[in-house]
């Protein structure tokens, strides 16, 4: 639903405020689900979305449009709904709306420690993690490597070339 709404709706009822028009914002939940504004900006009694009633919501009545002048989208935008899109989007709304926010916006979840067999081996709780996994594909962690062999594959792998005599001692 949202790469419809965004490629269709954005445009004129999206994040920019200097674009946006009717008050009307479906870039985020609480504009979308907010009551829609008259021409003087006082509330109505209307709602582009109303979850679950797709029959009382604006944004289903004006994609049905047959008025020009409310109509969605309009003409001019030379954009248009399929019967794909529009069905995509009263599905939608009758099923709840459901809104997801994109992931970056979503706090991080602290990650639960896990338990570890070798629990001598981890050196940091990265390792924790690498080491339960390794446990669960029963496989072993590699020897450690001597400190100069490590420092040159490190540099390669990172910088390409190999380590200088000053980094090595």
């Amino acid at each position: 639903v949202k790469p419809i709404l965004s490629d269709r709706c954005f445009k004129c009822h999206g994040p920019d405020e200097k674009t946006r028009e009717a008050g009307l914002r479906l870039d985020t939940k609480d504009g979308a689900l907010a009551a829609l504004v008259d021409e003087d900006g006082n509330p109505t009694d209307l709602h582009a979305i109303v979850p679950g009633d797709p029959r009382n919501s604006q944004l289903v009545a004006r994609v049905h449009a047959t008025d020009p002048e409310e109509r969605m989208p309009p003409a001019d935008s030379k954009l248009s709904l399929s019967p794909v899109e529009i069905a995509t989007l009263e599905r939608w709304i009758e099923q709840g709306a459901e809104w997801k926010d994109h992931w970056a916006f979503t706090p991080p979840a602290q990650a639960a420690r896990p338990e570890v067999r070798a629990a001598g081996w981890p050196r940091n709780e990265i390792d924790r993690f690498v080491l339960a996994r390794l446990e669960r594909e029963r496989l072993e962690p590699a020897p450690e490597e001597v400190p100069e062999r490590w420092l040159r594959r490190a540099s390669l792998d990172i910088t390409g070339l190999p380590p200088s005599i000053e980094e090595l001692d």
